[in-house]
């Protein structure tokens, strides 16, 4: 990937901050890492739309220790009652093998029980509307699935994006019936697995779906579940991501405090041409450096309010089959792919997910360390240079605080839209240094790039204050990080 500030606006220059390159984020085999806060998208092999062969050695180095899959039961089972699982098997121990935990998505619909779906695959076709012999068929084939991968996989999810007609077919969106639905496969997984971990919602827009899934957690659906999942795609990905969570985290306490809360799908292309290109304000500014803003953006974010799991779509882009969903449409291929669908290579989303994901880590915890973004020189030197002082871009700054190995680890950023580019200002962030270790050796970390850099003015405010000053430094539009070099 390249990072020559010159020829990509999206990068700051180092240089126009006096920063000096003293390392980079240390990266391990994901193997090697403990923690499961992040995960990759490994769906719609059920429909053959990406090489999961290419995949596995890039998901070996790249971290994200969780891959959502889906169990497509038309490509299991051609012919009533044999179940064939050699193409699952495949996945299942290729993630695995890598260091990758799968979580299955239950889902669609099968044309041997079926007669009105669009395609082979029957995406979005829900069997509790075909009647008693299918639903029976479904119970049959959920049990199959789940006793034949029990031993491998215990997290399953029932069905996926509910709440939109392009995967709720052949009758309208209705919360009740998804409650229902919900009801009779965790049944039909509990049979086989008791202590399955039983996942639900995967509602579309996230927060905007509150509507939805407050009545289908009315008709009984949160007592089934384990875990909520939501995907909130955005075309800024800081868009409404505090409140949704403090919504979605109330919903949960009001029917079943127990629930835990997954970010389960989200992702933005990284090419004009594809089927999401609307998920960006001008389709003409995608490029692979604001797919990597955004996908850092949005998991960070995610760390920051405290969601356990934070899933990126996709592994790869899918290109290798024509899109469908519920509708029949052919639909343009989805470009969201950390991988090139092309070869395979890692696109700039790989290594700054990966930066990411071995930065926020077992080591790294939450914490709520009080830190603020102020224009250079604004506490510490007035005479000091600033480029943001009437800007006001520093005014509406994210920052997140977090410790690593004791140490504080502050970020920060400017939620502007990805696909513009973004004059980095020099900015001061002040700090409460407050923590079981304190900064002697500063240095500021692009997870863009993985980056490290010396800060040479870190500035200790007089008096009862106590606090601490990292001037003449620059603010972006994606994370950048403050924490001891020895964090790391």
């Amino acid at each position: 990937m390249s990072t020559d500030t010159p020829t990509n606006p999206h990068y700051f220059d180092p240089t126009q901050f006096g920063l000096t390159e003293v390392g980079s984020v240390p990266h391990r085999d994901t193997k090697d890492i403990k923690s499961n806060k992040f995960g990759v998208g490994f769906e719609t092999l059920d429909r053959d739309m990406f090489y999961p062969e290419p995949c596995y050695p890039q998901l070996a180095k790249l971290g994200a220790r969780w891959a959502r899959i889906q169990s497509g039961w038309s490509k299991c089972e051609k012919e009533k009652g044999v179940y064939d699982f050699a193409w699952l098997d495949a996945i299942v121990d290729g993630l695995l093998a890598v260091g990758v935990q799968p979580w299955m998505s239950l889902c669609f619909g099968n044309t041997l029980y079926m007669d009105d779906p669009a395609f082979p695959s029957a995406v979005g076709y829900v069997p509790m509307y075909y009647g008693d012999q299918v639903i029976a068929a479904w119970d049959r084939y959920v049990q199959a699935v789940v006793e034949h991968f029990k031993d491998r996989v215990t997290d399953y999810e029932v069905w996926n994006e509910p709440n939109i007609g392009n995967f709720w077919q052949p009758k309208g969106v209705n919360p009740e019936d998804y409650a229902k639905f919900v009801t009779m496969t965790a049944t039909s997984v509990r049979k086989k697995l008791p202590g399955a971990t039983m996942i639900g919602g995967c509602v579309a827009w996230g927060g905007y779906a509150t509507p939805f899934l407050k009545k289908a957690f009315a008709a009984g659906m949160a007592e089934q579940l384990d875990v909520l999942t939501y995907h909130p795609y955005r075309d800024t990905p800081e868009l409404a991501a505090d409140v949704e969570i403090k919504a979605l985290r109330s919903l949960c306490d009001q029917y079943k405090p127990a629930l835990r809360l997954w970010q389960g799908e989200v992702g933005t292309p990284s090419i004009h041409g594809g089927h999401h290109d609307f998920l960006c304000e001008n389709t003409s500014d995608i490029t692979e450096t604001t797919q990597a803003k955004w996908a850092i953006r949005r998991l960070v974010m995610d760390q920051r309010n405290g969601v356990e799991m934070s899933s990126y779509f996709h592994c790869a882009d899918l290109d290798k089959a024509t899109y469908y969903q519920s509708f029949g449409k052919p639909l343009k291929p989805v470009m969201m792919g950390l991988l090139n669908g092309a070869d395979y290579s890692p696109k700039e989303s790989y290594h700054a997910m990966r930066n990411v994901c071995n930065l926020f880590d077992e080591d790294t915890k939450l914490a709520h360390l009080f830190h603020v973004v102020h224009y250079n020189g604004q506490f510490t030197d007035h005479k000091k240079p600033c480029d943001s002082k009437f800007a006001m871009d520093y005014a509406v700054a994210i920052t997140g605080s977090f410790e690593r190995k004791g140490y504080p680890l502050y970020t920060y950023w400017v939620p502007n839209r990805p696909v513009k580019t973004y004059d980095a200002m020099r900015i001061e962030l002040m700090v409460d240094p407050t923590s079981q270790k304190s900064i002697d050796e500063p240095v500021l970390i692009d997870l863009l790039t993985g980056k490290v850099y010396e800060i040479t003015e870190f500035i200790e405010q007089g008096g009862w204050w106590g606090n601490h000053f990292a001037c003449n430094i620059p603010l972006t539009d994606y994370p950048l990080v403050v924490t001891d070099r020895k964090a790391l």
